[in-house]
């Protein structure tokens, strides 16, 4: 078996020119897009339509930003919304733009190709959703925390964010969709609509209730729908939320080695003590202990 894959995190910190620090980004590279975890203090960003003509980049890009903590000013194609935590916008590097923060904020930004986000979602280019703010409830909650999470694990479980790779990228051109009010919900295709049921166990893998009705409710499907999403997988919907839930407890094992079994069970969201050795031998061969033997 050959290593797992993982991906690479890089980190910049920018200033004033007082030397001032202003702020810092981590950013992880994947192969369809970026993901950053930016942190800043009060700024005022602003990119017009000269400094945009005497770019040397000809490749145009899509931001999808997860507002986390403090507000920000956002201004494009002729709209203006203040962005409040716990809510989404998405801007366009290609048309001028400008974001101010009068405190510190923090964000987690999802990068992606423009033409390529746009055909892959079978939409044509608009601006009807640019700079216009989103609250992150319901479907549009999970796939936040699923970019908010991914942006976590890349920085301390590089190995588990690559994994997680393939969900993401899809997931990030599935937000066109949801956010678009020319689509409703319905019209997203079953491989997206696949993706938004993942990020959905993956923001409530801590959850022992989390079951199929659970998921469908949420996700707004009938469960016979629900489990024909995966029809066509070598998995079922319950294989993927144990198996999430296993590799959960994995990365807990890895990265805490002082924390009791029972405690990591519950974190994973298994119901009991029993059940957790159980699946996880099953999965992974072998019990947790064994498992965490290797590492530590």
């Amino acid at each position: 078996m050959g290593a797992d894959p993982s991906t690479q995190l890089h980190r910049r910190r920018y200033r004033s020119r007082s030397s001032r620090l202003l702020g810092d980004v981590a950013l992880g590279r994947y192969t369809n897009f970026t993901l950053s975890t930016k942190r800043a203090n009060a700024e005022d960003a602003r990119r017009s339509a000269t400094r945009i003509a005497r770019g040397h980049d000809a490749d145009e890009y899509l931001f999808a930003t997860f507002q986390i903590r403090g507000s920000c000013l956002i201004e494009q194609a002729d709209h203006t919304h203040l962005a409040a935590p716990g809510s989404l916008f998405i801007y366009d590097s290609s048309l001028p733009f400008r974001m101010r923060a009068d405190g510190p904020y923090e964000q987690v930004v999802v990068q992606v190709s423009a033409d390529r986000a746009f055909a892959l979602a079978g939409m044509d280019r608009t601006t009807d959703i640019l700079a216009t703010p989103m609250e992150c409830s319901g479907v549009l909650s999970a796939v936040s925390a699923f970019f908010t999470q991914l942006a976590h694990y890349q920085a301390d479980d590089p190995v588990a964010a690559a994994r997680l790779e393939p969900h993401a990228a899809s997931l990030a051109v599935s937000l066109l969709r949801l956010t678009s009010p020319l689509r409703p919900p319905a019209e997203i295709p079953a491989l997206l609509r696949r993706d938004q049921v993942i990020a959905y166990i993956h923001a409530h893998l801590t959850d022992p209730d989390l079951d199929a009705d659970r998921i469908a409710d949420a996700v707004r499907l009938s469960r016979r729908s629900l489990y024909r999403l995966f029809h066509d997988t070598d998995y079922t919907l319950m294989d993927y939320l144990r198996r999430a839930r296993v590799e959960a407890a994995q990365n807990l094992l890895r990265n805490h080695p002082t924390k009791s079994i029972s405690h990591i069970s519950r974190e994973a969201g298994f119901n009991d003590e029993r059940s957790f050795y159980r699946t996880f031998r099953t999965i992974t061969g072998m019990t947790p202990n064994d498992y965490r033997e290797q590492f530590h």
